[in-house]
């Protein structure tokens, strides 16, 4: 299958293979290019391994097969892509505000601050619809960040409070009132504080 395009081509579809899902805005970003929603609808149009995700056309899938595919020869061919590509991704994910695939793709370019500021930005979001797990796997996956950044450690101490593990909320309340030098979160630290007392 890649043999039979040319080098530009071959290029984009490696590079948005680190993709999860496919749409024009989010390819232009990614390849820094201006065409990507017509270069979709005409890759979905002759190739039946590019799955349509919805009626309007607006986003595609690889199957697993070509993705898998495409991801390994990227790994091959070009390993230190991969960062920029993610970084680009998540950057756009961020301005959509659609802020799981954002963290994903940032932790996946080792973007941790820039990680955890989205998860300490959306945690509360999260949380209300019921992605208590989610944001519990995003802490443990930015492991030590959480011991220097402020927003991140008081998700963290919230996180452990509402989910009874009351140890690890008092930890990570000491980590968010030492890093709370200029008295930023005082009010959600103060109120996470309460509720472990009465806890």
């Amino acid at each position: 299958f890649l043999d039979s395009v040319d080098a530009a081509e071959r290029q984009r579809l490696l590079d948005v293979s680190i993709l999860d899902r496919l749409s024009g805005p989010l390819i232009n970003e990614v390849c820094d290019v201006d065409d990507g929603t017509e270069w979709l609808a005409g890759l979905a149009a002759s190739n039946q391994l590019v799955i349509s995700l919805d009626r309007t056309g607006t986003w595609f899938r690889f199957h697993h097969l070509l993705r898998d595919l495409l991801r390994a020869e990227l790994d091959r061919t070009f390993p230190e892509r991969s960062a920029a590509l993610h970084a680009a991704a998540g950057r756009w994910y961020a301005q959509a505000d659609d802020p799981v695939p954002a963290v994903e793709h940032l932790l996946r370019a080792d973007l941790r601050i820039e990680a955890a500021d989205i998860v300490a930005d959306n945690a509360t979001k999260l949380l209300n619809i019921g992605r208590t797990y989610t944001v519990t796997r995003f802490i443990e996956r930015l492991g030590d960040t959480v011991e220097t950044h402020e927003g991140l450690a008081i998700v963290h101490g919230w996180v452990s409070f509402v989910t009874g593990r009351f140890a690890e909320a008092k930890r990570a309340l000491a980590t968010a009132t030492r890093l709370d030098t200029v008295g930023v979160d005082a009010g959600l630290i103060l109120s996470l504080s309460a509720m472990i007392h009465l806890a």
